[in-house]
């Protein structure tokens, strides 16, 4: 244990000597691409070292920033706010944060617009309108690299049971594409070869637009695999808790499916109806034992006794979610 200390300690000290000249080098590189964007021009006159931009460039919130972007969505294409072309947008709710808008750490660095967008903004968990966050091609091609290699880490042999839901995309009146942060990351080829490895549900239920029958087929694919499931998450609490209510409302039918190796009539999206058959075959046994399960009048550690060998369930529940 001292070992791991040890090495705890003298990572964590390396961290803290190199992260300010990091920040340092980024910012630099940040200020030096986009010194003569339209926005920050107005600050900085020519400038770019680090002492000018704290004392001229202010922390502003969105709706500061807001009119400059609704410029872009509307097919401007000069340096407005950053020097590098916009290709689309990140479609974001506003959460309790989201009014610190630090633009002036942001400009479309694509490593911090990955930050910002991750601790400043909400997948949708309020009723607000969502935010318009734009995108340049460089993001979009270094975007997935730390997600699909942090997933790979994390499920390497390991199957999950991952409760995805996605969002159509919308249109800006350019013609951008703008779609939550969620939604296009799930739309990487990486993505898909990780889902077909690492996940019980067939890309086709992440992408189904029902979603009552996406929640079905989740869960169906879950329950059809349950004893290979060493993971189970979502990425907040109240979708475990929809889950779990869903499969009370739904477990005879559930059965129904697992017994007979067919999915019944309702289920009407192509991309289901194509690929859970592919994964099914009749299993009588399997769904005789969830059924003792689900028609016992105690439902206390439901999801341990119909996922036994489920080692961790994984959501969100701070902030609006607990």
């Amino acid at each position: 244990m001292a070992e791991y200390s040890y090495e705890f300690e003298d990572g964590m000290k390396m961290i803290e000597e190199i992260t300010p000249s990091k920040h340092e080098e980024i910012l630099g590189q940040i200020l030096h691409r986009n010194a003569g964007t339209e926005y920050l021009s107005r600050y900085l006159n020519g400038k770019t070292d680090k002492t000018h931009f704290k004392s001229n460039v202010p922390i502003v919130a969105y709706e500061d920033i807001k009119p400059y972007i609704d410029r872009i969505a509307s097919g401007e294409t000069l340096n407005i706010l950053s020097a590098d072309p916009v290709v689309e947008f990140y479609r974001r709710r506003e959460s309790f944060y989201s009014d610190l808008f630090f633009f002036s750490l942001q400009v479309f660095h694509p490593l911090i617009i990955l930050i910002q967008s991750r601790l400043f903004c909400s997948s949708g968990t309020s009723g607000e309108k969502p935010k318009l966050i734009p995108v340049t091609a460089e993001i979009l091609n270094l975007r997935h690299n730390p997600f699909t290699a942090t997933l790979v880490t994390l499920t390497k042999k390991v199957k999950r049971l991952e409760l995805i839901f996605t969002k159509p995309d919308t249109e800006t009146p350019c013609g951008l594409k703008a779609s939550s942060l969620s939604t296009s990351l799930y739309k990487e080829d990486g993505f898909r070869n990780i889902i077909s490895q690492h996940h019980t549900s067939p890309f086709e239920a992440i992408f189904c637009s029902d979603p009552k029958q996406s929640m079905y087929c989740h869960l169906l694919a879950g329950l059809i695999r349950r004893d290979e499931v060493r993971i189970i998450s979502a990425a907040f609490s109240a979708a475990l808790l929809r889950a779990i209510k869903f499969i009370e409302d739904y477990w005879t039918e559930l059965c129904f499916n697992i017994r007979s190796g067919q999915l019944r009539d309702w289920i009407t999206d192509s991309g289901c109806r194509n690929a859970i058959p592919s994964t099914m075959e009749p299993n009588p046994k399997s769904a005789e034992s969830i059924q003792n399960i689900c028609s016992c009048k105690s439902w206390e550690g439901i999801i341990r006794k119909l996922w036994p060998n489920a080692k961790c369930i994984s959501a969100i529940s701070t902030g609006v979610m607990s």
